[in-house]
């Protein structure tokens, strides 16, 4: 087993005895609906057998990129709920809180090391396209170039936040950003399958 997988397990494992009942449901209460879900896929909380981003993304008729940023978000979201609910009304020992802290926090480093190493230059093989293969609006298109983000690969790798604070980049244009860039990992995906290659961010 992987030390990923090995981390999943244990923090699994460790959260129905800290919890003591249904982990599926605690997350339900956490997380909006589609976060939830994508968590209970993604590491087998409903007693399922845990499925790949590609698998998951399938299901959402969405790309395993984007199901990563969904899985990504919903891990931050749900450590600060369940920080707030050990102390509530879970856990009976402290020596269970701790280990349950850190055995999410391992797991959220190892989705964010992941994401590094799937994201890397050399990883990408598209990273130098231009924007305009995005086919984005002129006004996002010109924010962007007056950011000096150029090339697919530097807005693909760019946090949301690191974004929202360039000159002129609202939240809109993220929004419209984010739509343009998982459709076209989609279609990269899709092209890469019926040529028989792996999917790139999958």
């Amino acid at each position: 087993m992987t030390r990923s997988g090995s981390s999943r397990k244990r923090f699994g494992l460790l959260a129905f005895d800290i919890i003591g009942r249904d982990l599926a449901r605690v997350v339900r209460d956490a997380l909006t609906e589609r976060d939830a879900l994508v968590l209970e896929l993604r590491y087998g909380l409903a007693g399922a057998k845990p499925q790949t981003l590609r698998q998951v993304g399938k299901r959402f008729g969405v790309s395993g990129e984007r199901i990563r940023q969904i899985e990504a978000k919903a891990l931050r979201s749900y450590r600060k709920r369940l920080c707030w609910a050990l102390f509530q009304d879970c856990a009976e020992s402290a020596e269970f809180r701790v280990r349950a802290l850190d055995l999410l926090g391992k797991l959220e480093e190892e989705t964010k090391e992941r994401e590094r190493e799937r994201l890397r230059p050399e990883n990408l093989p598209w990273y130098d396209r231009p924007i305009e293969v995005l086919n984005l609006s002129k006004r996002v298109q010109n924010a962007l170039r007056r950011n000096n983000y150029n090339c697919l690969g530097q807005v693909v790798t760019a946090h949301d936040r690191r974004l929202l604070d360039c000159q002129g980049f609202g939240p809109t244009y993220l929004a419209e950003l984010n739509g343009a860039i998982e459709l076209y990992v989609k279609k990269e995906e899709e092209g890469e399958r019926e040529n028989g290659l792996h999917p790139v961010l999958s």
